[in-house]
């Protein structure tokens, strides 16, 4: 299991017990479970335990990397967007999914146009980037390591 063993204060063991509990009393509430997931991460709270922060997610709840991941990035589109009353209609994973594949300055305006399609799902999203790819394309470096690319 740990084979870097290290020692969190009393403090700091009550409350990833806390966050802990949190995520599994709340693996159906997203944004409750990425929010401790994500303190859980970026405290390295899981230390004492585990090696890593996958081999934690893995061992104590069976998530695999990538989902534990994506219910980080879905707290973290949320917080993008938190100071906006549209924020309050996001309310599940698969719409930030969807949210967080534009830039942060187009999010807003992205679901207040899925809204007007109705209900603002997944699907009013990706059906509303599709429907101005150029307005919400994502900016993306020229090259890796934001160089230019060499042709080929």
């Amino acid at each position: 299991m740990n084979k870097l063993k290290k020692t969190l204060t009393p403090e700091k063991r009550e409350r990833f017990s806390i966050l802990r509990k949190i995520v599994k009393d709340g693996l159906g509430t997203c944004f409750k479970v990425g929010g401790a997931l994500l303190s859980i991460r970026d405290e390295k709270l899981y230390a004492e335990d585990f090696d890593t922060f996958e081999e934690f997610v893995q061992e104590e709840y069976g998530m695999e990397r990538a989902h534990a991941y994506r219910l980080i990035a879905s707290v973290e589109v949320k917080n993008s967007i938190s100071m906006s009353p549209i924020g309050d209609k996001i309310t599940n994973e698969a719409q930030t999914r969807e949210i967080a594949k534009v830039p942060d300055a187009k999010r807003v305006k992205l679901i207040e146009e899925a809204e007007k399609k109705g209900s603002i799902t997944a699907k009013s999203i990706n059906e509303t980037i599709k429907s101005d790819p150029s307005e919400y394309a994502p900016q993306e470096p020229p090259g890796l390591n934001g160089k230019p690319e060499k042709p080929t």
